[in-house]
This record gives structure tokens, C-alpha cells and sequence, in this order.
């Protein structure tokens, strides 16, 4: 089995859920700081939606790749 490396300068998106409640700071922003990621990254923070956040970030991040935008290594 192979594994899958990704340098953090390749990431452009992080979505991320928790389905209690909204974290201060966000996951996402953790994510961002602790992994080192670009300051030009588009994050997004579900949270307080209860399960349905996981289905919600799957339908965001499915209309993300679907659409696209200028700036993205995938644009």
C-alpha cells in the first residue's frame, strides 16, 4: 500500500466539523497554525449542527471541487 504525502504548500482547502458545539479557536484555524499551512488557505469551521455537520462539509466540499476558483492549484 502506498502512501499519500502532501506537502503543506499543496493544500488550498480545510474543512473542518465538531458536532456539539463551536470551538474558540476554531478547529480549523488550529489546523492551519499547527501544520504550517499557507496564510492564504480557505478554511471553513461546521460546528453546533450535530451529525448532519459531517454530511454538510461532504456537500461543501463535493460543490468545491465541482466549481472551482482562480488561485487554486486545481483551477
Amino acid at each position: 500500500m502506498a502512501l499519500c504525502r502532501v506537502a503543506a504548500s499543496d493544500i488550498d482547502i480545510v474543512i473542518t466539523t465538531c458536532s456539539i458545539y463551536c470551538p474558540t479557536p476554531s478547529l480549523s484555524s488550529l489546523l492551519v497554525s499547527q501544520l504550517g499551512l499557507r496564510e492564504d488557505i480557505i478554511s471553513y469551521s461546521l460546528g453546533g449542527m450535530g451529525c448532519s455537520s459531517g454530511v454538510i462539509a461532504i456537500l461543501l466540499a463535493r460543490e468545491i471541487l465541482q466549481v472551482g476558483w482562480a488561485g487554486t492549484h486545481w483551477a
